[in-house]
């Protein structure tokens, strides 16, 4: 298989998991289109792949798939063991996992031991991005799709603003999310529910509400930083929310810890994103005091 060709190389079917995330939903959008005898699409919402991947539709020997697809997940080593119970499903083709987040080298490890084939590159804003690189897609669709999960409504246009209100709405419901976005697997991008879209403007405006809430700040030598415990309500989007945390607080970077959640995330001004911060944590940290 080349490196673009990130389908099926045998037909007998396929399933597509992805995160239920901004980023994650537009990824099955994307994949969806270009995946022949697609049997099933699944979305794991933060915490729960491991939950996910021992659902009847992956593990039962009935499903009839055996290609399958992962999109922008979050894997914790205690989620190892239902994730390679899938991956040694009898028959398994093919299998590829595709996210642009770091992973733990325990989980690089057994997934390449089974056969796994990964796509990682931490350089990239989004696992959509990674994912129309080595997919080499011109689409306009795509690339406007990709481009909206990484902006605010505001900054979008029309039907990509509509969508990103609708991907807001179905996160929390992920048994929900396939049907509302079948318009755009069908290559109708204009065709979205206005009901959620509806829904999901409601829940952007409460996030912006919340974002302005007082939260512990301290300087890191000349970044001021955010230290942010969102409860688990918070986790569906965080990459929005934090945002507006910077915005809205005038910081540099955000440090944000889940209740409940084995994951901290720091997110930067486009400007400071690079490996430098990452490798001085630990020493801003120490320095500040957070």
């Amino acid at each position: 298989m080349n490196e673009g060709a990130l389908v099926p190389v045998h037909e007998e079917g396929a399933v597509l998991v992805a995160a239920a995330t901004l980023d994650g939903i537009a990824c099955a959008a994307v994949w969806a289109r270009r995946i022949p005898l697609l049997r099933a699409v699944l979305f794991a919402p933060e915490g729960q792949t491991g939950r996910v991947f021992a659902m009847p539709a992956l593990i039962s020997s009935d499903a009839k798939w055996q290609n399958i697809y992962c999109a922008g997940l979050s894997l914790a080593e205690s989620e190892l063991e239902a994730v390679s119970a899938t991956m040694m499903r009898p028959g398994l083709r093919q299998a590829i996992w595709l996210d642009h987040h770091h992973l733990h080298r325990a989980c690089i490890a057994r997934l390449r031991s089974l056969g796994v084939r990964l796509i990682t590159d931490i350089k990239y804003e989004s696992s959509c991005s990674l994912l129309l690189r080595h997919l080499h897609s011109e689409d306009k669709n795509d690339r406007r799709l990709c481009e909206a999960v990484r902006a605010a409504p505001d900054q979008l246009d029309e039907p990509w603003r509509s969508w990103l209100f609708v991907f807001l709405a179905v996160q929390p419901e992920s048994f929900s999310i396939h049907h509302a976005i079948q318009p755009l697997i069908e290559g109708r991008p204009r065709d979205f529910d206005s009901a959620l879209r509806a829904d999901g403007e409601l829940r952007w405006r409460e996030m912006v509400d919340f974002a302005r809430s007082p939260f512990h700040s301290s300087v890191c030598g000349e970044q001021r930083l955010v230290v942010a415990g969102l409860a688990s309500t918070q986790r569906l989007e965080f990459r929005l929310l934090v945002d507006e945390i910077i915005r809205g607080h005038e910081a540099d970077l955000c440090l944000v810890f889940f209740d409940y959640l084995p994951r901290l995330v720091l997110r930067a001004k486009e400007s400071l994103l690079h490996a430098t911060w990452v490798s001085r944590l630990d020493e801003l940290l120490a320095g500040s005091g957070a």
